[in-house]
């Protein structure tokens, strides 16, 4: 029995002798060459950085026939079954470091390898985390791989990905083996490798360069990233700082000695934190990885040297704003977006500081807009950034030689953002009418309703918009962004209600924008500066709505949020009887002489020419040059403070100034009348104080208060009446948890009792 066994073993054995001796044999002639690209032309990068894709390892070429031992053609392709690559010595990068392996023909559309676009080259196989110790092979035994047709040439592109965390000066030289056949699946009879130049394995070379070495610089490692992110609530629709950092060259920590060279940033990419990215999608979690499908767009910001402290979005700063690097819509923080200048040259360029003097850093903000819908209050995001330096050239092809972040990689934030989502909201907007525009559309709109948005939304019968009949009138009601009115009733006692529902099943539900616009109009006897509110009120003077639901039914208690109608006063119009005349500037001017008072609401319809905040000759020549239709004037009057209120106890005028996030507010003008103070809000979770101060016309101050937190009441009847009527200034500087003081715009304000 066991000679028998032994007797098999051997046949097998020399069977399989037989079948791969058959498999190296071929048709054709040893004639077909494998060789390195030469040098001039090889696409080999030998000095890729950490963290570069599409890197061209190996260059080879494989000619049918070469001009190796056997030139002359034999009439047979070359068929290549398999293509085989292994890391070889001199390596020292680790597998782990190679996130992709691809091997691409050429195919001639485009000079050099191109990896994507229309002049693509064909890939031929893909392997994500190769193990190159034990080698990548590319192609299966017995079938067609590729066909290298006799009398050509064709090549072939080794090209592997590098992770961001690969070591620097880390070497990587590859191996190329190939093997061909007779009658593979797809294939026919095929050449043979020519002995003389087809020498394999082939291991990488570009002219006398033997290996790859990842170089992201010449310089040492000495340049710090400093994350100082805050911590900060966010709401839907908001866009807010979730990360801001700050890069040194050379920096406080670790070594602190220049070494000639500035920091030359390649890319940065934003991601989730590792403890969130890791996480499952749970939408009822705090921590939440999918949290980054409620972002519509995450951009990049370097912090510019000529606008104020802080981050300053330049789609809403008026002033100096931050430098954007990059924006990308929709973007997967769990799978990391990076960010980098598509012309090759350095995202950001650090300035190298002084020795033992001043250092000259870069400060970055990652930025985060937020959709309107889709976030759950309580979430909590924290990203991480993984900065990149690396040797590159400048516009005019000169090399920047740059140092290195010392840093550990990736760097996550400080603190978390905290999502806020408030409660639903009935928003009835505001609009100003003057006298070449009498009529305009107020929206209706909804704000933070919970999916899958607004189903239906009826004020009346117990409910209604209220206006006052003789400032406006409603001429028409009609839904919009998919919502229907069938029907609406206009009481001639100011009083308008309607039902606006969706349009069909396939429409897409609101939840944040407009869903109906009442149009309105000015009265013929409406005056120049008349007001009124737009409220929901029931026949009790209640807030009511009468139904509020989303679009499967459920119901909700919005806020509701007021409107307003301003029928803008006509600059210049001090007499108040709708049309500018000789005689506004000929009580102007008696006014300036002391012959005649203006109340402050005329003399802010006189101030019309610069500067502005006092009155004085200029103005009666412009009023006057209006007069005769020679000039059109312009003011600053704008509508009251539609929060003002009666009440016998305390009223109170207020204003929000938007938010401390951009440290910029919307310059107004408040005529404040019946009220008794003014409040003013600041929003923004970084706010420690903030301090108001009041002046008058003639620069000098009248009013200081100082608080801490967000908001400040400034009382205007106490110290027996020490604010009267009259045209004011006020200015409005807030301090952040990091101690910055930043001024807010100065705006004009004019109390009428």
């Amino acid at each position: 029995m066991n000679i028998m066994k032994k007797i098999l073993l051997g046949v097998l054995s020399l069977l399989v002798v037989l079948s791969l001796s058959a498999r190296a044999e071929t048709s054709g002639q040893h004639q077909t060459d494998v060789t390195n690209r030469p040098a001039a032309t090889s696409q080999v990068n030998t000095n890729p950085a950490p963290g570069d894709n599409d890197v061209v390892v190996q260059d080879v070429d494989v000619s049918d026939p070469g001009a190796g031992a056997d030139s002359v053609r034999d009439g047979f392709d070359t068929q290549i079954e398999t293509i085989t690559v292994k890391k070889v010595s001199p390596s020292t990068l680790e597998d782990r470091h190679i996130t992709r392996l691809r091997l691409f023909r050429e195919n001639g559309l485009s000079s050099g390898f191109q990896p994507t676009g229309t002049s693509q080259d064909e890939l031929l196989g893909e392997m994500l985390d190769p193990n190159l110790t034990a080698g990548v092979t590319f192609g299966n035994l017995g079938e067609l791989l590729v066909r290298v047709f006799d009398g050509t040439s064709e090549r072939f592109y080794i090209v592997a990905d590098f992770a961001q965390d690969s070591p620097n000066n880390a070497t990587f030289r590859t191996s190329f083996d190939m093997t061909v056949a007779d009658d593979l699946v797809g294939g026919d009879q095929s050449s043979g490798l020519d002995p003389l130049l087809a020498r394999l394995p082939l291991y990488m070379s570009k002219g006398a360069v033997q290996f790859i070495r990842l170089t992201s610089t010449r310089g040492v490692n000495q340049t710090d990233v400093i994350d100082f992110t805050q911590p900060t609530k966010a709401k839907p629709g908001m866009s807010i700082v979730v990360q801001q950092f700050r890069i040194e060259d050379p920096g406080a920590l670790g070594n602190t000695t220049p070494d000639g060279r500035p920091t030359a940033i390649k890319d940065i990419t934003v991601s989730l934190a590792a403890n969130i990215k890791g996480s499952s999608c749970n939408p009822a979690a705090p921590v939440n990885p999918c949290i980054s499908k409620a972002i519509k767009r995450l951009r990049l910001f370097r912090e510019s040297p000529a606008s104020p402290p802080g981050f300053q979005d330049p789609e809403k700063s008026k002033t100096a704003s931050d430098e954007l690097l990059g924006s990308v819509d929709e973007p997967d923080l769990r799978a990391g977006v990076t960010f980098f200048n598509p012309s090759g040259r350095p995202l950001v360029l650090v300035a190298e500081g002084i020795a033992n003097g001043p250092r000259r850093p870069e400060t970055v903000y990652v930025v985060a807009d937020f959709n309107s819908n889709g976030l759950i209050n309580g979430q909590r995001l924290r990203t991480e950034v993984f900065v990149t330096a690396k040797d590159m050239r400048d516009t005019s092809g000169e090399l920047i030689e740059s140092s290195n972040i010392e840093t550990p990689m990736p760097l996550e934030a400080n603190n978390d953002v905290e999502i806020e989502v408030p409660a639903a909201a009935l928003t009835i907007g505001s609009v100003v009418l003057d006298l070449n525009n009498k009529t305009s559309k107020v929206c209706v709109s909804v704000n933070y309703i919970p999916k899958p948005g607004l189903g239906d939304l009826q004020i009346g019968p117990n409910g209604a918009i209220t206006f006052d009949p003789q400032v406006v009138e409603v001429l028409d009601v009609h839904g919009v962004n998919g919502y229907k009115v069938d029907s609406f009733e206009v009481d001639p006692a100011g009083k308008v209600r309607f039902a606006a529902t969706l349009k069909s099943q396939g429409r897409e539900a609101v939840s944040d924008g407009c869903v109906v616009e009442i149009e309105v109009a000015a009265t013929p006897d409406a005056l120049p500066g008349a007001f009124t509110k737009l409220q929901v009120r029931n026949a009790d003077n209640v807030e009511e709505i009468d139904a509020f639901r989303t679009a499967d039914g459920a119901d909700l208690d919005p806020d509701v949020i007021s409107g307003s109608v301003f029928i803008k006063p006509i600059c210049g119009d001090v007499d108040g009887d709708g049309a500018v005349t000789i005689n506004d500037a000929r009580m102007l001017a008696k006014f300036i002489l002391g012959l005649e008072d203006l109340s402050p609401e005329q003399l802010a319809l006189a101030d019309v020419a610069p500067p502005t905040g006092s009155v004085d000759a200029s103005d009666v020549r412009y009023i006057a040059q209006g007069a005769a239709k020679l000039r059109t004037l312009n003011c600053e009057v704008e509508a009251p403070i539609p929060t003002g209120t009666a009440s016998q106890v305390r009223p109170w005028a207020s204003t929000d100034l938007s938010r401390f996030e951009g440290l910029t507010m919307t310059p107004r003008v408040y005529a404040i009348s019946g009220v008794r103070g003014l409040e003013f809000k600041v929003f923004g979770a970084s706010v420690l104080a903030m301090q108001v101060e009041i002046f008058g016309l003639d620069g000098k101050r009248l009013y200081l208060s100082r608080e801490l937190g967000n908001h400040l009441s400034v009382a205007l009847t106490d110290r027996e009446q020490f604010l009267p009527n009259g045209v004011y200034f006020y200015v409005v500087r807030v301090q952040d948890l990091n101690g910055r003081t930043v001024q807010l715009k100065t705006n004009k304000l004019v109390i009428v009792r």
